[in-house]
């Protein structure tokens, strides 16, 4: 294996600071002993990145021999340390252009290092809205008339932060202590964003299904799609549009929302959910910002933290229930410390980092259908025919997601 940052002299220099003379020559005498496997070429922005300079690269090496496979990888700046460091990660669609282009020369030696991980990323991101989906049943058990949602919250904060800090101490030691830039981006995400989502969205199960309640919050895939459009200016293909659309579609059923009879209760949910739906969008939007940069656990470990400190600020009588707080509510805040907080918020910023907010968003629906099941098996809520012809709809616009 050879690692090429430029077949340009002068690009070489720009990146190294030095010739790339010696790496052409030992690319040309390893190419001879038909023990060079693979040249791996990391595509920077503004650099190396020109069709010109990777096809050169392309037609070197078709010449050189019949066997050395290329590998393009998109550059990200995570563990970078050079001038590097604050570059945006290579873009998607740039390199599926540039991969077209030289797949031209090199056929099947050319190798698309983004697929490596495309399972693992639809995998982390199936996981996200599975293990979310069991919220409504914890939240609904948890809490009573004198144990509120938002206290319900608090101690799940509690619990999830001990348990992170342990996990960061032991796994993260060197990666807990953040810059000021970066402790300012993550108090914004934990304090502002992902405390108004959850408050929200624990209130909404007071008047809502776990369904419904779970319904209006995944209404955010197109709140992001259209933010990330109109103001990133980022281009969201048709595929991903009909996803989307399959997707609403599909929770729609899921909620046999043609059934619910409105009151006052329900308009109060309703508020709720899609007050929830865009705090959720926010988060998933500027998790942008940060997720190249901290690793994921870390990230939920100090969201969490902030989320807790605002709601003591506000809900400060919380530790004068503590004393009273009984063995379910707290077995039911454990279990939403774990597959409602660290589980899925962790699974959620690694998602972000390696599909993109758009897709994440998508995929995550899946939380709809597991919250309707989980409620059927666990709630005694009614699951009819149409609900379940929903969840397949739902899925299906997952792996049509995948395919594109």
């Amino acid at each position: 294996m050879l690692d090429i940052k430029a077949v340009e002299d002068d690009v070489h220099k720009m990146l190294t600071g030095v010739s790339n003379e010696v790496v052409i020559k030992n690319l040309n005498i390893l190419s001879k002993t038909e023990l060079l496997y693979e040249v791996r070429y990391v595509l920077i922005e503004g650099y190396n990145d020109s069709i010109e300079q990777v096809k050169k690269l392309a037609n070197l090496l078709y010449s050189l021999n019949d066997y050395t496979r290329l590998v393009l990888i998109p550059f990200r700046p995570l563990g970078v340390k050079t001038h590097l460091k604050d570059m945006l990660p290579f873009s998607r669609e740039k390199y599926g252009i540039i991969y077209d282009e030289v797949y031209t020369i090199l056929k099947d030696r050319l190798i698309k290092r983004i697929d490596v991980y495309e399972d693992k990323r639809v995998y982390i991101c199936s996981n996200l809205g599975c293990t979310f989906g069991s919220a409504g049943i914890f939240v609904k058990e948890g809490y009573s008339s004198n144990f509120s949602p938002v206290d319900l919250l608090m101690l799940q904060y509690i619990i999830a932060g001990i348990i992170l800090f342990l996990i960061c101490l032991v796994r993260y030691k060197n990666s807990i202590k953040l810059n000021k830039t970066l402790f300012k981006k993550l108090l914004l995400q934990g304090a502002v964003f992902n405390t108004l989502m959850t408050v929200f969205f624990y209130t909404s199960f007071k008047y809502l299904t776990a369904a419904e309640a779970t319904l209006l919050l995944y209404t955010y895939p197109s709140m992001v799609a259209i933010y990330t459009s109109l103001f990133k200016k980022q281009r969201i293909g048709y595929k991903k549009v009909v996803s989307i659309i399959l997707a609403f579609i599909g929770s729609i059923l899921v909620l046999n929302l043609f059934n619910i009879e409105l009151n006052k209760g329900v308009y109060q949910g309703i508020v709720y959910g899609v007050l929830s739906a865009v705090f959720y969008s926010a988060m998933n939007i500027y998790a942008e910002e940060f997720v190249e940069d901290v690793e994921e656990l870390v990230i939920t470990f100090y969201t969490t933290m902030f989320s807790l400190f605002v709601l003591f600020i506000f809900n400060y009588r919380f530790i004068f229930k503590l004393p009273y707080v009984d063995l379910v509510s707290i077995k039911n805040a454990l279990n939403l410390a774990l597959f409602c907080e660290i589980i899925p918020l962790t699974l959620l910023y690694a998602a972000i980092k390696h599909i993109g907010p758009v897709s994440t968003s998508i995929i995550s629906t899946l939380e709809i259908p597991s919250s309707a099941i989980l409620g059927f098996l666990f709630l005694k809520e009614t699951l009819s025919l149409i609900q379940v012809f929903g969840i397949v709809v739902v899925v299906l616009s997952i792996i049509y997601l995948k395919k594109s």
